[in-house]
């Protein structure tokens, strides 16, 4: 993604999975989200479903759920 507003990055140090989460803000909403992985299919089937579904949210209000929310 050129020119994100946002990017964040995550390891799995017991898998070495890497993931690279790149965000495009406008007016506190995610107009757009990408990732880059580098590890197994679940992971990269969870990072593309992440990516889809945080689309078209308000930043401030997406990780205000539990972590039981979110599975």
């Amino acid at each position: 993604m050129e020119n994100p507003k946002g990017m964040g990055a995550i390891n799995n140090p017991v898998c070495g999975d890497t993931t690279k989460l790149y965000l495009r803000i406008k007016n506190g909403v995610i107009e757009d989200s990408k990732f880059l992985c580098f590890g197994c299919a679940v992971t990269i089937a969870s990072a593309s479903l992440f990516t889809e579904k945080i689309k078209g949210k308000e930043i401030s209000k997406l990780f205000l759920g539990t972590d039981q929310e979110v599975v």
